[in-house]
């Protein structure tokens, strides 16, 4: 970092704050570069503290977490002796202050947990933004150090509502990230094959059933561009997208164009292109635009089967069957697919009647495609 210019550094670090957000682990380089800033010997952020229920996660600008959490502070749960608690928040706070404030200094924190490893100095912050969440920032220096003083909590100021936006981005990337998983587990209940497409028809991003189609060459991926065998379905293909990039254009966002992929075999896949909602403030050529459905009906997870069993007490056969019935199956293709007859597949059909209270197949297609949707 370039200290001959302060305003430039200050500028690299508020940046570097930011850029923490989006790495893993979080902060880990960036806290390299505010202790070197800061003079100090290491710099901690502590994002969920150490308890008895466990040992919470504390960032080190230099070592992993597993180097250092077998260390007497968490070992020996000498984090219960620690002065640097429910400080005033957003305000740097020196250990000499809090020493000179206590009736009575606490001094075997001092011999042993700061002695050890040669701390005699600790500037700390309890960062709190009443929209995010809440972490604390240590940082520490040892004997032959001068101590901390009024410059060093000055730009430790500066910085407090730069880490409170950028911890609330980290949180926010979390519940996204989180989301994007439900919603790939419930699209994968489905047997339901996601292709996320940029606005140069390349795949940017896919779920695990898409990969699988790509594996067993339903479907095929050339100069990162879904392809599909047939060139004339291919070509219907590249309409459909044509159109739906038309409808952008126009302003039509919930335009969505379908057609059947004939297979091999005699199977088909059935295809759906949409647009992606679009993303507020945003754009660029690596984006996703366009999303591409697949619905395979010889796809499904096991996982399907247990939730049926366990929502409406069917046995695996009949859950089985309701599972080929709502991909599209009729009862004969069903019966053939699971190698039973047909007079058992209607006794099988007559149980799961009565067991789900309804009288007619396509009753029992919403229900359980609504039923794993939800719980997808």
């Amino acid at each position: 970092m370039d200290t001959s210019d302060p305003l430039n550094s200050f500028s690299q670090l508020v940046g570097s704050i930011y850029h923490g957000a989006l790495e893993d682990p979080p902060w880990q380089r960036q806290l390299a570069e505010l202790r070197d800033a800061l003079g100090a010997s290491d710099a901690f952020l502590i994002l969920q503290r150490p308890s008895d229920a466990g040992l919470g996660l504390t960032i080190s600008a230099d070592e992993s977490v597993a180097q250092w959490t077998q260390a007497p502070y968490f070992a020996q749960r000498l984090y219960l002796l620690d002065p640097f608690v429910n400080l005033p928040p957003n305000q740097p706070t020196l250990l000499s202050e809090l020493l000179a404030d206590a009736a009575e200094p606490d001094d075997a924190f001092i011999r042993l947990v700061l002695e050890p490893y040669d701390i005699a100095q600790i500037l700390g912050v309890d960062l709190h933004d009443p929209s995010g969440p809440s972490a604390s920032l240590r940082l520490t220096r040892g004997s032959a150090h001068a101590p901390f003083g009024a410059e060093q909590k000055q730009l430790c100021a500066l910085l407090i509502p730069h880490f409170c936006r950028a911890l609330r981005i980290h949180a926010q990337l979390g519940q996204i990230d989180t989301e994007r998983q439900l919603y790939a587990g419930a699209m994968s209940q489905l047997a339901v094959a996601s292709f996320l497409l940029d606005e140069q028809q390349r795949v940017i991003g896919s779920n695990r059933l898409a990969e699988r189609l790509l594996a067993e060459a339903k479907l095929q991926l050339r100069g990162e561009r879904l392809k599909l065998a047939d060139e004339r379905q291919d070509a219907r293909l590249r309409q459909l997208i044509a159109q739906v990039a038309e409808a952008r254009r126009s302003g039509s966002a919930t335009l969505a164009r379908a057609m059947l992929v004939e297979l091999p075999e005699g199977a088909a896949l059935s295809l759906v292109v949409r647009l992606v909602p679009p993303t507020a403030h945003a754009e660029g050529a690596r984006l996703p635009v366009f999303v591409v459905f697949v619905s395979d009906p010889s796809l499904q997870d096991a996982s399907s089967s247990s939730l049926l069993m366990e929502l409406f007490g069917l046995t695996r056969a009949e859950a089985n069957l309701s599972l080929m019935l709502a991909n599209g199956a009729s009862v004969d293709e069903a019966s053939d697919a699971l190698h039973i007859s047909p007079y058992t597949t209607r006794a099988h059909l007559r149980s799961i009647f009565s067991k789900l209270g309804i009288a007619r197949q396509p009753q029992l297609v919403h229900l359980v495609l609504k039923s794993l949707a939800s719980l997808g």
